[in-house]
């Protein structure tokens, strides 16, 4: 499921626009290594270098169409 997310971002574009996609690749992988473990949103959101939660979840919804939770929720029921 993770390469599918990442491949849906577009490599090349301006450089704040790569940090950001690269920071969401760290924010996946993330999730994906640690899903069993009960996070919060910041605590997600720092240790992949944005500097909020409401940030964070900003960029993750647009990037992922779905809410940090909803992802997370669904992403448990597959493995």
């Amino acid at each position: 499921m993770l390469g599918k997310e990442i491949a849906l971002f577009n490599y090349g574009e301006r450089p704040v626009q790569t940090i950001r996609q690269e920071r969401l690749v760290q924010m996946l992988a993330f999730i994906h290594h640690h899903y069993p473990k009960k996070l919060s949103l910041e605590e997600i959101a720092m240790a992949t270098g944005f500097s909020s939660a409401a940030y964070y979840g900003k960029v993750f919804r647009e990037a992922c169409k779905m809410t940090p939770g909803a992802y997370r929720k669904e992403n448990r029921r597959e493995r």
